[in-house]
């Protein structure tokens, strides 16, 4: 029988940082987001597998990699992650490569 996995939705994410309270979350499936009492967020080594692996397709848009919605949920993702780990550079560079180094507007804004 397939492990059943609680998925961390970018709106509970969101929420979490805008909060600001501690919090520590898996999926059940290898990602996990901690946020500190200082506001440091950690994500897991899952997500960050996944934006290597999309960082190393060649020749390609988003679009062409995803499909539609689902590139603009990666903008999305991307955009706040890089703002809940303004340290890790992998979210900065995929929004480089992808979307001309900008963020989603409404996430920023929602984030804000």
């Amino acid at each position: 029988m397939a492990k059943e996995i609680d998925k961390l939705s970018d709106q509970q994410i969101r929420r979490w940082i805008k909060n600001g309270l501690p919090v520590a979350k898996s999926d059940g499936g290898g990602l996990t987001f901690t946020l500190s009492a200082g506001g440091t967020a950690v994500l897991g080594a899952r997500l960050r597998e996944c934006v290597e692996l999309i960082l190393a397709v060649k020749g390609k848009t988003a679009f062409h990699i995803l499909g539609t919605p689902d590139d603009l949920k990666f903008r999305s993702s991307m955009t706040l992650f890089s703002q809940a780990d303004p340290d890790e550079p992998l979210f900065q560079r995929a929004l480089a490569k992808y979307f001309g180094g900008i963020g989603d507007s409404r996430t920023l804004e929602l984030v804000g």
